[in-house]
């Protein structure tokens, strides 16, 4: 384990000794300090890109929102005028739904 060793010493290089970290409000080292605590709600998304296959190759990306509904999605998915071209005259035989990832439409 380098990592805290390394921070105490890039702190007493910097021109902050123990001396001057001791007296500060903290009073205490670098390496016995506790890991911040992450804000899990600024990394959470509203929006997510998937992939539009036909028959398992990609012919469109569209954003939706991230709780979108399976039904709502390939709605979306089928008014594409991307995938229209690939559809137009064809029988849709299965729709595979991935949340947040993919919707492929298997067409014949």
């Amino acid at each position: 384990m380098t990592g805290p060793h390394t921070a105490a010493s890039s702190r007493s290089r910097s021109g902050s000794s123990r001396a001057t970290a001791l007296r500060s409000p903290r009073k205490k080292s670098i390496h016995t300090e506790k890991w911040p605590a992450a804000d899990l709600s600024k990394i959470e998304t509203e929006a997510v890109k998937i992939g539009i296959q036909v028959n398992g190759k990609v012919r469109a990306e569209l954003e939706v929102g991230a709780g979108e509904s399976e039904e709502e999605v390939v709605k979306k998915a089928l008014g594409f005028a991307d995938i229209q071209k690939w559809i137009e005259g064809k029988k849709i035989l299965k729709t595979v739904f991935v949340k947040g990832r993919l919707v492929n439409f298997v067409a014949q």
